[in-house]
């Protein structure tokens, strides 16, 4: 094909210029001919140079088409920015010299008025799918004047693919003085793979007749359109709010999205979540930073409305810091909850992230100011890696089947450091939890239907109640920690103990072994079994603990309606002190109610006097003095319970003689 020869050529100051110049001749103005405009808006007036009337943008190279007319009408809609219709027919076309800009349809950051909205839907139209519109710096004041159903600026299935490309100090921000802004969000995205990207910032309105309590972005609509692919990355979004507004939020991401990806961007000052996804599969929140958000930082929830399984939620490198908002907070950092137990979420991987909350002052029901929490029904779950500053609730996990708790690191969670209720198949090993002597309790295993924990190689300090509490479970590990209670302020109510394992139910098959207690001279138990047996005690060293503490103590009592089943099967072996003293209790068992005494054995652990270093099997009486002719055969340790208080131990010498050795606590 042959070049076409250009036989006029314009040049028009401004867009306007290029919209009112009268095309009927033919003869002037032939199909081809070539307007170069300077800029969108000519700043003559003020110019002193030609780079100032040019400063800005929106200029080009526009191309005269006059074929395809009819009775003054065309195939092609004057846009404002790609196509424009002058007096007399045809069509000016733009000449696409890379991507678009909103300032090649009019937008402008030098207005006051906030009337760049109808400038940018039109440049997101006319790019369409699958093309990038720049947003060069400036402040742009948007509004939803033209009857706009949800937003500002609307990604509709027409624009599936767009990219919005933000400049570094571009600001897109609903305007505060038009009424019809509120309720409305900033962006809404219906298509798929839309991309929301750049340096530039995104900002709700909090203030005025425009006031929006909507979210800022938002991604599909419950009911309605459920994309997928969508990415929002690299920008900031403030809300600009100082106050609760629960629908206030930074991103809201509807029902039935699928593969969305937010990364690498800021979230500040929102009413409600700085996040919030509802029912959504295979989400990714990468680097996501939240900064005074009054709801959660990050909010995913599988509601009442789920109809399958969710699976593949990624939150990683992400912070959350909401410190600055005080201590009158009801919610925490990033929640992850299945309200709707019919289903699961599947594949969760919570690592890396950062949650500082408010000092609060200890406040055990306040449950709800969690660091990050996993609630509800879900499986396969990791959280590896996070560091929580701060709240009730370091890390919460309830309900979980199948999870790693791994390198955490927990600072001063003004009740539990890291609790697991109603958890089965949970490994927590590697953590660093703090107390700071304010704490109740470090890892905590709480509420019913708990099976199958590891809990190993854990440092944790500072805990006013207990360091690890265990209870209610079957099969549980606690092996290889080490606990620090030094920093456990004096006097304290009530007394700490390191190790605490049973409960109210009856709890069974637990292993507890090789960890190290330093009790911080305020100890009464390094570790204290509370209907919890069978149970083994292996090899812990257990130190400094207060006088007339106990290495090892174990307690069958009834609680409430739920009858004890007595100490039995209790193996308690190799255990060390360091150093004892005759303050020092080596092993107390305290039978109280049930079956007590079958194949209870004790053997090599250190104590005074020397009966308690060799191998011993030891029986219970329900009688007063010594057990006389009622134990045959083997046997050297005999406890005569005759009281509450009054519990003899009896030990067998060489000659088989009975000598009471001492009274049992």
């Amino acid at each position: 094909m042959a070049l076409a020869l250009v036989t006029k050529l314009y040049l028009a100051n401004s867009m306007d210029d290029l919209k009112s110049t009268d095309v009927t001749n033919s003869t002037d103005y032939p199909n081809g001919a070539i307007a170069i405009v300077q800029s969108y808006y000519f700043n003559q007036a003020n110019a002193t140079a030609l780079a100032e009337t040019l400063a800005g943008g929106g200029g080009g190279i526009f191309r005269l088409i006059r074929s395809g007319t009819t009775g003054g009408g065309s195939a092609f809609v004057d846009n404002g920015g790609t196509i424009i219709a002058p007096p007399g027919g045809g069509r000016w076309h733009r000449v696409r010299q890379g991507d678009l800009s909103v300032r090649d349809f009019g937008a402008n950051p030098d207005q006051t008025a906030d009337d760049n909205g109808s400038f940018i839907r039109a440049a997101v139209t006319a790019v369409g799918r699958g093309g990038t519109l720049n947003v060069p710096t400036g402040d742009y004041k948007i509004d939803v004047s033209d009857g706009s159903a949800n937003s500002a600026i609307r990604f509709s299935s027409l624009e599936e693919g767009q990219t919005l490309k933000m400049d570094q100090g571009a600001i897109i921000r609903l305007g505060t003085t038009n009424v019809d802004n509120a309720g409305k969000n900033v962006i809404f995205i219906e298509g798929d793979n839309v991309a929301i990207t750049g340096r530039g910032t995104i900002k709700g309105n909090a203030t005025g007749p425009g006031k929006s309590d909507a979210p800022i972005i938002q991604i599909g609509i419950s009911g309605g359109a459920s994309p997928t692919g969508v990415v929002v990355e690299g920008v900031v979004i403030d809300g600009q709010r100082s106050a609760v507004a629960i629908n206030h939020r930074g991103i809201a991401i509807a029902p039935g999205t699928t593969g969305a990806t937010v990364r690498d961007v800021t979230v500040l000052n929102t009413g409600g979540d700085g996040v919030d996804a509802t029912n959504v599969n295979k989400l990714r929140l990468i680097d996501v930073r939240c900064t005074d958000t009054y709801a959660w930082g990050i909010n995913v929830t599988l509601s009442a409305g789920a109809t399958a399984n969710l699976e593949d939620l990624y939150i990683s490198g992400c912070s959350v810091d909401r410190a600055a908002l005080g201590t009158g907070l009801t919610v925490g950092g990033i929640k992850v909850a299945v309200t709707n137990e019919t289903y699961t979420y599947d594949n969760l991987r919570v690592v890396g992230n950062y949650v500082k909350m408010p000092t609060f002052t200890l406040d055990p029901g306040g449950g709800s100011k969690l660091g990050i929490e996993v609630f509800g029904g879900s499986r396969a779950v990791s959280m590896v890696g996070n560091t929580v500053r701060g709240s009730n609730f370091g890390l919460s996990l309830d309900k979980v089947a199948g999870g790693a708790v791994t390198g955490n690191a927990v600072l001063r969670a003004w009740n539990r450091g890291i609790e697991l209720a109603s958890c089965q198949h949970v490994t927590v090993t590697g953590n660093s939890v703090s107390g700071l002597g304010q704490s109740p309790g470090g890892i905590v295993c709480s509420n019913t239907g708990n099976r199958n924990f590891v809990i190993s190689a854990n440092v944790m300090d500072g805990f006013i109640e207990h360091a690890i509490r265990v209870g209610d479970t079957d099969k549980s590990v606690i092996s290889s920690n080490g606990i620090d209670l030094t920093g456990v302020p004096s006097p304290n109510t009530p007394i700490p103990i390191a190790v605490d394992v049973g409960g109210v139910i009856n709890s069974k098959r637990s292993v507890i072994n090789g960890n190290m207690v330093d009790g911080g001279a305020r100890s009464t138990s390094g570790v204290y079994l509370r209907n919890c047996f069978p149970a083994s005690v292996n090899s812990n060293f257990i130190f400094n603990l207060a006088s007339g503490g106990a290495l090892v103590r174990a307690v069958s009592e009834d609680v409430a309606s739920v009858p004890a089943v007595g100490i039995n099967y209790l193996v308690i072996t190799g255990n060390n002190a360091g150093s004892i003293t005759r303050e020092l209790l080596t092993v107390v068992i305290e039978p109280g109610e049930g079956s007590e005494g079958q194949q209870v054995r004790l053997e090599a652990n250190p104590g005074y006097p020397d009966w308690l270093n060799h191998l011993a099997d030891v029986q219970v009486l329900q009688q007063s003095g010594s057990p006389g002719s009622l134990v045959a055969g083997g046997g050297s340790l005999v406890i005569n319970r005759t009281g509450a208080v009054d519990n003899v131990l009896y030990t067998r010498t060489s000659g088989g003689v009975w000598k009471a050795v001492q009274n049992v606590p």
